[in-house]
């Protein structure tokens, strides 16, 4: 069994308004070594207020931040407005993937314009996620903006036309391609 120790991030904050995404999404999150500690938020508004709480202060952000685009009081897209305006340190520090139960080609678009937007995942977080990132960390490398081998023959026949820039998307549900 692995130890604590070996997770690779200190902490990962998950917003979310879905309360059974954030639970599966931590235990996930958890169980496969991916963070120590996991700060959960189902407003963005809250979400943001830690982070202007704490934006000076690395050890108490996250290195990565999970966050939904559609949720009541605040958007994904609108916190990311209010998140352009806090410190270098902490848009530094933070790396923020945009979650989706959707594929919407619009969605994208907007994700891949904003530079504090590191990638694109569909719900859920698959433990496979988690392997392929921990395999790429494995390598002193994070699979920011760049093609993930879980991006699925599938996926391209479809979104080919949608997206030109398809690198930034991270991981969509489809079937492996051994099995297309």
């Amino acid at each position: 069994m692995k130890e604590e120790s070996k997770s690779i991030f200190q902490k990962v904050m998950i917003v979310d308004d879905n309360n059974i995404d954030v639970f599966i999404s931590s235990r996930m999150i958890i169980k496969n070594y991916f963070s120590k500690e996991v700060l959960q938020y189902t407003n963005a508004p809250e979400a943001l207020q830690y982070l202007k709480d704490n934006q000076e202060n690395i050890t108490e952000l996250p290195q990565i931040i999970f966050i939904d685009i559609y949720m009541p009081m605040m958007s994904g897209f609108e916190f990311f407005e209010e998140y352009e305006r806090l410190s270098d340190t902490l848009k530094n520090h933070c790396k923020a993937y945009m979650l989706s139960s959707t594929i919407d080609k619009e969605d994208i678009s907007l994700a891949e314009k904003n530079k504090n937007i590191v990638g694109f995942l569909a719900k859920p977080i698959t433990k496979e996620f988690f392997e392929e990132f921990n395999s790429e960390a494995s390598n002193n490398f994070y699979p920011y903006k760049k093609p993930c081998n879980m991006i699925y023959k599938a996926f391209f026949q479809v979104y080919l036309q949608l997206s030109p820039s398809l690198k930034f998307l991270v991981r969509i549900q489809s079937p492996p391609l051994s099995s297309i």
